[in-house]
């Protein structure tokens, strides 16, 4: 109901993100909750996907069950995160944690980092991508 239910449709934050409203998703949905059996459970089940799928909605229906994050390490994480996974907004900023990742960006930038490439190997690595590119192309034409 709360997904794919009509009633949910015009709620906000509630999980029917694409705005459902059909009266034969409702039955179905009413159906499928007052299954008796499990065959029954999974005849319902098949119906409303082939329903959902006909009317070409997007259903999310995978996530990854972990979640990689690539930030600076200057963020203060929560021990525990909710069932939804890490979430951007429980992050806060740790002085201490920015201070570090300070001392290693000016320590990496004093030995000769990213700063002292010159333009030459960077133009060098583009056309030997291109070069690859090209030569993974042509193989996969034959």
């Amino acid at each position: 109901r709360e997904q794919w239910g009509s009633a949910s449709a015009d709620h906000p934050g509630s999980e029917n993100w694409i705005g459902i409203k059909d009266p034969a998703i409702d039955g179905l949905i009413e159906e499928l909750i007052a299954s008796p059996t499990r065959e029954s459970l999974v005849a319902h089940t098949h119906a409303l996907d082939r329903v959902l799928l006909w009317n070409h909605f997007v259903v999310p229906a995978y996530v990854e069950p972990k979640i990689w994050w690539a930030v600076w390490n200057k963020f203060g994480w929560p021990e525990a995160t909710g069932v939804h996974g890490p979430n951007p907004s429980y992050l806060w900023y740790d002085a201490a944690l920015a201070a570090k990742v300070s001392d290693v960006r000016a320590r990496f930038s004093a030995t000769g980092g990213e700063s002292s490439r010159s333009p030459l190997v960077w133009i060098i690595v583009a056309v030997v991508g291109v070069v690859a590119l090209i030569l993974f192309r042509r193989r996969r034409a034959v």
